[in-house]
């Protein structure tokens, strides 16, 4: 797995005008612009900053289903986007 800055992750409003930031403890893992025709930035932050809780549970749903989670019908989407946080192929 290629390693990522370990959760929870948080949105705080920057400190430079109309910009969010994506902390980890003290850590800015990624920063956000708004502007005024686009209200979606917060949205992107908050998922942006879900995203190491929303892999490990993927991870987590996947180890305890053992072979049963491939036989589910969402498994190829969800082992698609473990794939894509990963940058692992599966």
């Amino acid at each position: 797995m290629s390693k990522h800055t370990p959760g929870p992750w948080h949105v705080f409003e920057g400190r430079a005008p109309g910009s969010l930031e994506i902390f980890a403890y003290k850590t800015a893992v990624a920063e956000c612009w708004r502007r005024a025709d686009a209200p979606t930035e917060m949205a992107n932050a908050r998922l942006i900053a879900a995203a190491p809780e929303l892999l490990k549970v993927l991870l987590e749903i996947e180890k305890f289903m053992g072979a049963d989670f491939h036989d589910l019908p969402m498994a190829k989407q969800a082992l698609s986007a473990i794939a894509k946080a990963t940058g692992e192929t599966k």
